[in-house]
């Protein structure tokens, strides 16, 4: 899950969309996008990638990326996703009954 800050006034879609950008190389449409709630000051979208294959770490993270701080994206299972450290930890739970 990819995430950041805003910049320059963005709003949240906003903010998801070029984060996703920046971090995954994936160009999502606002259409796509759908807020589901948000935790701790952080606002979760669900999105529709239409991509299959895995995702590839670009920009900061990729340049972050070391044998001590790793940043693979992958697509998850549903069934897998309470089994990955997502922060908050709540996160996965409450996607998980949202998209149910």
């Amino acid at each position: 899950m990819p995430g950041g800050g805003a910049e320059n006034q963005e709003t949240p879609i906003e903010t998801a969309i070029r984060e996703v950008n920046e971090e995954l190389e994936i160009k999502l449409l606002p259409e796509k996008l759908k807020q589901l709630f948000e935790i701790d000051n952080e606002v979760i979208f669900l999105a529709q990638a239409g991509q299959t294959k895995a995702p590839r770490i670009s920009g900061e993270e990729k340049e972050r990326s070391s044998t001590k701080n790793i940043y693979e994206p992958a697509w998850v299972a549903l069934k897998d996703l309470t089994t990955i450290n997502l922060m908050p930890p709540e996160i996965a739970q409450q996607l998980l009954e949202f998209i149910k």
